[in-house]
C-alpha cells in the first residue's frame, strides 16, 4: 500500500498534468481560431468586391496600388466598360498601371511603367512616359468578357501568397464598379496572364514580358 506522502505527490502530479493538458487545449484552440481568422480575412480581402478599390481590399500593398492607379485617368471620367489595373510582379524591376477605355475608334489604352528600386521606402524611384495604344474593339470585347467570367463571382481564397504577380483591378460595367486584389496564381495569375497575352500584340512594352509580367532582362 502506498504511503500518504506518495499519495499526496501522485495527487499533485495528477493536478499538474490536468493543468498542463488544459493549457495545451486552450493554446490549440487559440491558434486554431487565429488560423481560421487569418484564412477568413484572406478570403474577404481577395474576393471580388462591389465598388472601387479601397485600402482594405488592397491589403498589404494598398499604398503601392494607390500610387499606381492615381497615375491613370480617374475611374469616374472613364466610359462604361472601362478597366483599370495595377500589376506588381514580385520578381520584376517594373510595375505597371493600365487604363482601358472603349471609344468609337477602338479601346484606347494608357500604360504607365513604374521603375522599381527596392532600396527606396516606396519601392518606386521613377516613372516612364505614358504610353498610348489602341486595341481593336472585338479583341477588347472578348478579353473583357473572359475577365468577367473569371472575376465576377470569385469568392476569394484562403491561401496567403507572398510572391508572384499581385494584381488590382477596377471594372466599370453597366453603371456599376467591381474591384479586386490578390496574388493567387490560380486566379489573379490567370487574369494577369490573360490581359498580358491579349494586349501584347498592340504594345511593344508588354510584348517583351512573360505571363508573369517580367522581362527576362529585368528580373530581380
Amino acid at each position: 500500500m502506498l504511503s500518504p506522502r506518495v499519495l499526496r505527490w501522485l495527487h499533485r502530479i495528477g493536478y499538474l498534468t490536468t493543468i498542463v493538458v488544459a493549457l495545451e487545449a486552450c493554446a490549440i484552440g487559440y491558434f486554431a481560431h487565429k488560423n481560421w481568422q487569418l484564412r477568413q480575412n484572406a478570403i474577404e480581402s481577395t474576393r471580388t468586391h462591389t465598388g472601387p478599390m479601397t485600402a482594405a481590399s488592397a491589403g498589404y500593398v494598398a499604398k503601392d496600388v494607390d500610387r499606381l492607379l492615381i497615375t491613370l485617368p480617374p475611374l469616374q471620367r472613364l466610359p462604361d466598360g472601362s478597366l483599370r489595373l495595377a500589376v506588381m510582379p514580385s520578381f520584376g524591376r517594373e510595375w505597371f498601371a493600365i487604363a482601358l477605355a472603349p471609344r468609337s475608334i477602338g479601346t484606347v489604352a494608357t500604360l504607365i511603367v513604374a521603375h522599381r528600386n527596392t532600396a527606396t521606402p516606396s519601392g518606386i524611384d521613377g516613372w516612364g512616359t505614358p504610353q498610348h495604344f489602341t486595341v481593336p474593339r472585338d479583341v477588347y470585347s472578348r478579353m473583357i468578357s473572359d475577365i468577367d467570367q473569371l472575376v465576377e463571382r470569385w469568392p476569394g481564397e484562403a491561401n496567403l501568397w507572398t510572391d508572384g504577380t499581385p494584381l488590382a483591378f477596377e471594372r466599370k460595367k453597366q453603371g456599376r464598379v467591381f474591384s479586386g486584389f490578390g496574388n493567387s496564381p490560380s486566379h489573379y495569375g490567370k487574369v494577369a496572364a490573360l490581359i498580358r497575352n491579349r494586349l501584347a500584340p498592340y504594345s511593344p512594352a508588354l510584348a517583351v514580358l512573360d505571363e508573369d509580367w517580367v522581362a527576362e532582362t529585368n528580373r530581380n
